[in-house]
């Protein structure tokens, strides 16, 4: 495969060129803004989170089914693609705008990462606890495709997992990324998702990944590259260097004032304040 970054309704996306086509824009399906990688796997914006589907020979995989109205479409638009086979439901964490589709799969196998069922029923997820936890990795092998299941530990929550299309070198973050958007702090240890966002770049551009890219598809925001997980390393890299420096504090609001948030619950004064709480022993 190769890459090149291309302009679809506006956007500058990053997208996988397959070796028999052109570039794919995001298009209308079902009634949700698809990214097709290939005729296999789907990439599915927002309604809720960023999602995907892969159709394997014997079994479908569904990564973060959303919730709402787009939980619904996400699934009818899986019951056009599944035929009879066998669905798995992959959670990267607990948030109700990655699991309240979870109810609409009731005969799938659900896998996330390694909560307790307490730790679930807390995160006030609105669904079944999983089937199956990953305390560390776990590799599904789906006919011409292998997916990589990592569970990062602590950063946005409790037990973050990573899904990585190995053969088509493309990563879903959940929310360990989010791409131009001020992140949601609600249990987060910003510390230890600084940790992991150096230990998932470390992996994708060193030996164990052959130093190649890959496409970086975030919790929330736009398709990408790398740099997806740089921004978001750099956000917090950035903000911590300046808690003690209400100068270089008011130059990264200007630097980040384009980030988008949540009034005074998702903001660039939300992440001083939490990571100074860290500092003082509050996580």
């Amino acid at each position: 495969m190769t890459r090149e970054t291309i302009r679809c309704a506006g956007q500058v996306v990053l997208a996988v060129v397959v070796l028999a086509g052109l570039p794919g824009c995001a298009s209308q399906k079902a009634g949700l803004e698809v990214l097709e990688v290939d005729p296999q796997l789907s990439i599915v914006l927002e309604r809720g989170a960023n999602s995907a589907i892969f159709v394997g020979e014997e079994e479908v995989l569904v990564v973060d089914p959303k919730l709402g109205k787009g939980a619904e479409l996400l699934r009818a638009m899986v019951a056009d693609e599944a035929g009879g086979r066998d669905i798995t439901v992959i959670n990267t964490h607990y948030h109700y705008d990655h699991v309240r589709g979870n109810r609409l799969y009731p005969e799938a196998r659900v896998i996330t990462g390694a909560y307790t069922r307490e730790e679930w029923e807390k995160g006030g997820t609105g669904a079944e606890y999983p089937d199956e936890t990953v305390t560390d990795t776990l590799v599904l092998d789906v006919g011409n495709e292998k997916v990589l299941l990592v569970n990062m530990g602590w950063g946005h929550t409790l037990n973050d997992m990573v899904v990585q299309f190995k053969e088509r070198e493309v990563l879903l973050t959940g929310d360990l990324v989010f791409e131009g958007r001020h992140p949601v702090l609600w249990g987060a240890h910003t510390v230890k998702w600084q940790a992991a966002l150096e230990r998932l770049l470390a992996a994708h551009y060193g030996a164990a990944y052959g130093g190649e890219e890959i496409t970086v598809v975030p919790g929330h925001g736009p398709v990408g590259d790398i740099g997806a997980i740089e921004r978001m390393r750099d956000y917090f890299a950035d903000i911590r260097a300046a808690l003690d420096d209400e100068a270089e504090l008011k130059a990264l609001r200007e630097k980040y004032k384009d980030y988008s948030g949540l009034l005074f619950l998702v903001s660039f004064n939300r992440t001083v304040k939490v990571m100074r709480e860290e500092l003082g022993g509050g996580q």
